[in-house]
């Protein structure tokens, strides 16, 4: 009886394997917009290279928000534009 079974459930469970496929495939591509979320599980992470370089995109950030680099940096800017206005003035 099982034997008979076994070919009855083969269809229902291709037929559910497709269809989960699928809808991976649709909501993989509404959602590949999303490069702050993988869309892989926690050990495989580092498979999605636009994930990873956002993660790097952030430290960078984050590395470069130090209060008195921003100052010096403004600093830096607000001379090389009175530089320019004075060249210009002459």
């Amino acid at each position: 009886m099982s034997y008979f079974f076994f070919f009855c459930n083969i269809i229902p469970g291709l037929l559910s394997a497709s269809m989960r496929i699928l809808k991976g495939m649709l909501l993989g591509v509404i959602f590949i917009s999303r490069i702050d979320r993988t869309s892989l599980v926690q050990g495989f992470q580092a498979w999605d290279k636009a994930f990873v370089a956002y993660l790097g995109f952030v430290t960078v950030l984050v590395a470069h928000r130090q209060p008195v680099m921003l100052v010096f940096c403004q600093l830096l800017i607000d001379r090389q534009k009175d530089h320019q206005l004075l060249e210009e003035c002459k």
